[in-house]
């Protein structure tokens, strides 16, 4: 098992976090859920994280786990678990 970077678009509605105050924080957390994406399937994803107003923007920090099966070079299957997406 190995980790690999994936990229996963997540939407989320912030427009009231953008109209409340620099600072202002928002959190969000799920679990048990499935995401495909370019062909895999990612099961059991998992992300604790939070939303938080900037000056300019919104900073996202969030921790994700999920995991898939995938089939090597040599036509045999595989499975990785990842902690970072």
């Amino acid at each position: 098992m190995g980790s690999q970077d994936v990229a996963v678009a997540m939407y989320f509605n912030v427009s009231g976090l953008l109209r409340g105050r620099v600072g202002g924080i928002r959190r969000f957390e799920f679990a048990g859920e499935r995401v495909e994406h370019s062909g895999f399937e990612f099961r059991g994803v998992e992300a604790r994280g939070s939303l938080t107003r900037t000056d300019r923007s919104v900073l996202v920090e969030a921790a994700v786990r999920a995991s898939c099966d995938v089939e090597c070079a040599r036509q045999r299957p595989a499975s990785f678990d990842s902690a970072k997406l």
